[in-house]
């Protein structure tokens, strides 16, 4: 049964061993979300608990919160800054998404998953620091960030998903991590800022589309351990004049399409 205080709408989890924050009536300003209600703490944000609330410019969330549900800050307009704790095991699908004044996270110690367009469209975002607890990155989870001029991926990091970074037309360098075996479809797809990427020893396959559109490519060097590179994974990165690769590697068709006719491609033994 939902029940209403400070204007904060929740409900208790079942014996009492948690409470849910469902919705926030009209949202606006600095919200603090207070660690206990009624003697039980704060353990949820329910799905779209904060959604459309445009007045919204900053939230505290306690460590007492262990969940954040899907969409639950998504097309928060006015709201420039954010804390996960890392009591939040994982920023879940849409949770953010549409944030277009967000210019600050700050990802705590013990978040281990960014889900499926956590952050999507959070054009004011310019930098991100994911710590070392993060698994994965989810599918089109910094898609559109166009803002993003620097992010930083550790080697804890194992996944990263389809589109994760589509888009990010501002990002200037990127390192893959090592742990990383594959580099997903479109996962830089448009990224035209970007001038460097370094792709570790480890990784087996350059997905369709990974880097296509990354004009601001001037040479690519790809390590022995990949095995194919997809369809058009650099497509129309118009500046690419210097791809270094070991011979033997399979080259898909449209792998190279629309770069320079100069574009030198140097074979290793």
């Amino acid at each position: 049964m939902e029940k209403v205080i400070n204007k904060f709408v929740f409900e208790f989890e079942s014996n009492k061993t948690g409470v849910t924050i469902t919705k926030v009536a009209n949202a606006q300003g600095d919200v603090v979300i207070p660690s206990e209600i009624d003697g039980v703490p704060v353990t949820r944000i329910g799905d779209a608990a904060f959604s459309d609330c445009s007045g919204l410019t900053s939230v505290t969330i306690p460590d007492s919160v262990t969940s954040i549900g899907a969409s639950a800050f998504e097309v928060c307009s006015g709201l420039t800054s954010v804390t996960i704790p890392g009591s939040v095991g994982s920023i879940v699908a849409f949770a953010f998404y549409g944030c277009s004044g967000l210019t600050s996270v700050t990802i705590l110690d013990g978040v281990t998953n960014i889900g499926e367009s956590a952050f999507e469209g959070c054009i004011g975002l310019t930098n991100v620091t994911i710590p070392d607890s993060v698994r994965s990155i989810g599918n089109s989870a910094f898609s559109g960030c166009s803002g993003l001029t620097s992010v930083t991926i550790p080697d804890s990091v194992s996944s990263i998903g389809i589109a994760a970074f589509y888009g990010c037309s501002g990002l200037t360098s990127v390192t893959i991590p090592g742990s990383e075996r594959s580099i997903a479809a479109s996962a830089f797809y448009g990224c035209s800022g970007l001038t460097s990427v370094t792709i570790p020893d480890g990784v087996t396959r350059i997905w369709d589309h990974a880097f296509s559109g990354c004009s601001g490519l001037t040479s690519v060097t790809i390590p022995g351990s990949v095995k194919s590179i997809g369809l058009s994974a650099f497509e129309d990165c118009s500046g690419l004049t210097s791809v270094t690769v070991c011979r033997g590697v399979e080259i898909l068709p449209g792998a190279f399409l629309g770069c320079p006719e100069s574009l030198k491609i140097n074979k290793l033994l």
